[in-house]
């Protein structure tokens, strides 16, 4: 099926909500009923209001994946294989979020220093 190139008034408020909660433009326009990523790249284009709108949206997004981070590293777990992979999900975030971002640069300096993610879990860890 053909995707649609249009991108209405609801399709760009429901766009920037999406965007706002963390979530990737590519995400949205795979969800049915919602026009394909070139229309978005079109209508950004169209107008600089329409680019500051989304820039908005955006930094507010990182806010919500900021905390999402929190919200992974405070989640109780009794499993090694569940902390390997909260690493991996906090640790790419904040890569992401350091690339995005100029406010969260600052958590990575250079490319070869990389942060360390610590997730204390209750667990007893082996020898202790």
């Amino acid at each position: 099926m053909a995707r649609a190139y249009t991108f209405t008034a609801e399709q760009q408020e429901s766009l920037l909500d999406w965007v706002a909660s963390g979530r990737t433009i590519r995400s949205w326009c795979r969800e049915e009923g919602n026009c394909a990523p070139r229309a978005v790249y079109y209508w950004i284009e169209a107008d600089p209001a329409n680019e500051e709108r989304l820039v908005r949206a955006k930094a507010i997004g990182h806010e919500m994946i900021a905390e999402e981070c929190l919200e992974i590293a405070d989640t109780p777990t009794t499993m090694r294989d569940d902390v390997s992979h909260r690493k991996l999900q906090i640790w790419t975030r904040l890569q992401l979020l350091a690339k995005w971002s100029p406010k969260y640069g600052a958590l990575f300096p250079s490319e070869r220093a990389a942060a360390q993610v610590v997730i204390h879990t209750g667990v007893p860890q082996y020898g202790e």
